[in-house]
Parts: structure tokens; C-alpha cells; sequence
């Protein structure tokens, strides 16, 4: 099967740019310092010291991955690039008068 070109398939020029300049899954892996950080997090979680598993996730969140604690352990995601307008803790803030 050939693929066809993207003017031929009505493919926007636009478009066929943002696919081909997609980043490549690999760049998605946490570095060993999230990783380490990550596992340290598990222990801290393991003895119930829940101000150090507080301050380890906010480490790791400031290396730009997120923890999301599943049924199955925990979970690392690369962590969205959101405008600072949208952060859910600073929309909070703004409604209940803290920001």
C-alpha cells in the first residue's frame, strides 16, 4: 500500500506539518531522576510519611509528569503544558479568594 501525497489525499498543508513533526514516543519516557524520584515517592507511601510522598510528587512535577495514584500502584504521565490560567489549583484559588 503507497501512501498518498498529502495535497492528493485533501490533506491541509497545515495539518501534514503538525503529523510529521509529532514527537517520537521516546521523548514520553520519565528520565531516571523522575524514575528515582518515583520510586522514593513508593516508599515514602509504604511508611505513611505522606508530607515526603507531598514533596517528592511536587519534585517530580516540577520535572514537567504528573502521579496519578491507580488501584494497580502508581502511574507517571508526562504532565500537559497548560497556560498558568489553567491550572485547576489556581482556578480554585481564584473562587475561593486565595490567589
Amino acid at each position: 500500500m503507497t501512501v498518498p501525497e498529502p495535497i492528493e489525499a485533501g490533506i491541509p498543508a497545515k495539518v501534514w506539518e503538525m503529523v510529521n513533526n509529532v514527537p517520537l514516543l521516546e521523548e514520553n519516557n520519565p528520565s531516571a531522576d523522575v524514575l528515582a524520584l518515583a520510586e522514593q515517592r513508593l516508599q515514602a507511601r509504604a511508611s505513611k510519611n505522606w508530607s515526603e510522598s507531598d514533596r517528592l510528587r511536587d519534585q517530580i512535577a516540577a520535572l514537567g509528569w504528573t502521579v496519578q495514584d491507580t488501584k494497580d500502584g502508581q502511574k507517571l504521565v508526562k504532565a500537559l503544558n497548560l497556560p498558568e490560567s489553567h491550572s485547576i489549583v489556581d482556578n480554585a484559588r481564584r473562587r475561593d479568594g486565595r490567589a
